[in-house]
């Protein structure tokens, strides 16, 4: 009986698996598949930007939207892997609709990921037709019937409207941390006093599954004093898509449902009937 040696199996079965990746290189060129493994990339550096956008938002309600992804990821894999695959009608579908998808995904997420915008309230915003909202002082827009239908000034502390604002945020399970909103210095204010703090604001993204390729909302909230009214915080939302021309109705409804909260969760003596005009 002829012995193998340990040494010539490992190279016998290295050859063996050269030979068959060159075989299957050339059955890819015979079927023009080979820009699949560019694909493939460019899919799994989605996936990548996917969750580099998700993970401070609401991840749960773009978990279709990541599913699609991975099955599109899986649809490129098989056609790797599996040779039944490699037919006309099949290659036909490859190059009609997943290449476009997964390229046209790849721009839209970059673009996402580029245009994040800073964590401070937006001032003097530009307006366009319908893809933002915006419960302001300055420069309202869309939210008419919110200023109707909900209170925007409180007879109330600061810290008590935040704590309301932080409970909302949690039960739609939000996250973002507050920053303190620092009032300006008088002249003869001495230097080492404490700072005075006279408002919050919080900066946060919620990613939803609205489209295919998904839409991430940017929200912004601010309570501050109201030196126009005696005693009155106001509560300021502003809410915009990152990307497009169309919200679909998502930052209206995050505005309302943000005021609705507050409604519920204060009386009618928490409650101002007069509107700040005060533009801090």
């Amino acid at each position: 009986m002829q012995t193998i040696k340990v040494k010539d199996y490992n190279d016998k079965k290295g050859v063996d698996f050269k030979k068959r990746l060159v075989e299957y290189w050339k059955t890819l060129q015979k079927t023009n598949m080979q820009y699949l493994f560019i694909v493939l990339f460019i899919q799994i550096i989605n996936l990548i930007l996917i969750l580099l956008i998700i993970q401070n938002g609401h991840w749960a309600q773009y978990v279709w939207g990541f599913i699609v992804h991975l099955l599109i990821l899986t649809i490129v894999v098989s056609f790797l892997m599996f040779k039944w695959l490699r037919k006309q009608k099949c290659i036909l579908f490859m190059t009609v609709f997943v290449t476009p998808a997964v390229l046209l995904s790849f721009i839209i997420i970059v673009l996402l990921v580029g245009f994040k915008p800073s964590s401070e309230f937006p001032n003097h915003w530009r307006y366009s037709d319908n893809n933002f909202s915006r419960m302001a002082t300055v420069d309202k827009f869309r939210v008419s019937e919110i200023e109707l239908k909900y209170p925007v000034t409180f007879k109330m502390e600061v810290d008590d409207l935040k704590e309301a604002v932080d409970d909302w945020m949690r039960e739609n399970g939000f996250n973002a941390n507050p920053e303190p909103i620092i009032a300006k210095t008088p002249p003869l204010k001495a230097s080492g006093d404490d700072v005075d703090i006279i408002g919050y604001s919080f900066s946060f993204s919620y990613f939803d599954f609205k489209t295919l390729f998904g839409m991430v909302n940017d929200l912004h909230i601010r309570v501050i004093e109201c030196s126009d009214v005696w005693g009155g915080v106001k509560l300021e939302a502003h809410s915009n898509i990152r990307l497009g021309l169309k919200d679909y109705g998502t930052n209206i409804k995050f505005i309302s449902s943000l005021y609705k909260y507050i409604e519920e969760r204060t009386t009618k003596y928490n409650r101002s009937k007069l509107l700040c005009e005060d533009r801090s």
